[in-house]
């Protein structure tokens, strides 16, 4: 199928996230007038510090003291772990997507390994089971990478023409679930790289979409919070009737079973909970979610859910009884997007400032820093 060319400004389909983020930033000290002296003392120590900063989190020099990678100058949008949890993928708004050294125990953690330059600005990806396979979307394309021996990442296909919020790979590595900017969503197979089928359009933008773990299932929101589920075994593009939560911000799989963690955010519904849409609905309840939440990842083991709150923490809740376990709020700014490792070990998240950090979990999936709980 032919795509048209969308014709979205790239301020319209990014800025969403970025309406919550640029609050962050609203914060504005008030100045007394300076003398042209200390002005000049001002100045000079400004770029004194800028150039230090260049040279701790630039492109040359970077901490890699195991809590966070420097090198996204603006947003990050995605921060996911390879299978074997030696390498991150993340992305940013700054138009790169960097894979990173992050195995435990070896020498050059944190060193970058590739740079994966795009000409528009990217909003999220998406790594296939075995790791081949890497897909980007942003406002301006789909671009799709393979892993070669020896040559790292190439490019294979870019589709131009489409601009495309979120993106997914089903469980077994074939389909391909793209969120575009005409509201439409749009499975491709990943082998040929073509589109297999259309499942209409949403009522408004769409913000996110993810897999079942068994593949069978798809669930997508928008921004206005209407979420819905899909069963792809049938050839039917009307979602599942049944009744689905409203007003959702957030929302994630539980591995190995069709139970979705919710966050729920509106004046008359506010909560983070699991639900189970082939049961009796909502199951177990987490949190009131007062302040909102931007992601949620549950670790590979399904026992522990981290609930990135606006209110720039980090909040870690037991899935078998509700109970939190910890909290992370030094340092951790505002975040768009958090992952665990495969191991359940550590936690990575990503957000406002361009840096991506780290953090260990203990094997009860408790944050292990006592200072930050």
């Amino acid at each position: 199928m032919q795509l048209s060319h969308l014709g979205v400004d790239d301020s319209r389909s990014v800025d969403q996230d970025a309406t919550d983020a640029n609050r962050c930033r609203r914060c504005r000290v008030r100045i007394p007038i300076l003398s042209r002296e200390l002005l000049v003392l001002v100045v000079l120590l400004g770029v004194a510090g800028s150039v230090t900063g260049f040279l701790q989190d630039g492109q040359h020099v970077r901490r890699n003291d195991k809590t966070s990678l420097r090198g996204h100058d603006n947003l990050v949008g995605t921060v996911l772990f390879q299978a074997d949890g030696r390498t991150l993928v993340t992305c940013g708004w700054d138009r790169q997507v960097r894979l990173w050294q992050v195995a435990e125990g070896e020498p050059g953690w944190g060193d970058e390994i590739q740079t994966l330059p795009h000409d528009w600005h990217v909003c999220a990806i998406a790594i296939s089971p075995d790791s081949k396979q890497l897909v980007v979307s942003g406002v301006g394309g789909v671009a799709f990478w393979a892993q070669t021996p020896g040559s790292g990442w190439v490019k294979q296909r870019e589709q131009g023409g489409l601009s495309c919020r979120s993106v997914a790979v089903a469980p077994d590595g074939h389909t391909l679930a793209l969120l575009c900017s005409d509201r439409t969503i749009r499975l491709w197979d990943l082998v040929s790289m073509k589109e297999m089928r259309d499942l209409g359009r949403a009522p408004d933008e769409l913000r996110a979409v993810e897999f079942s773990p068994d593949g069978a299932w798809l669930a997508t929101s928008t921004f206005g919070g209407v979420f819905r589920l899909w069963d792809l075994t049938s050839k039917s593009r009307q979602p599942i009737e049944r009744r689905t939560p409203e007003a959702v911000e957030s929302f994630t799989f539980v591995p190995g079973t069709r139970i979705l963690a919710i966050a729920q955010s509106a004046e008359d519904s506010k909560g983070l909970f699991l639900w189970d849409p082939e049961g009796a609905g909502r199951r177990l309840w987490l949190s009131d979610n007062g302040t909102g939440n931007n992601a949620l990842a549950v670790s590979p083991d399904g026992r522990t859910l981290a609930s990135a709150d606006k209110d720039r923490s980090i909040r870690f809740w037991d899935l078998a009884t509700g109970q939190l376990k910890g909290t992370l709020r030094d340092g951790v700014g505002w975040v768009r997007t958090l992952a665990f490792s495969p191991d359940g070990r550590r936690i990575a998240f990503g957000g406002q400032s361009g840096a991506v950090q780290f953090r260990e979990v203990d094997q009860e999936g408790r944050p292990v820093d006592a200072g930050r709980t």
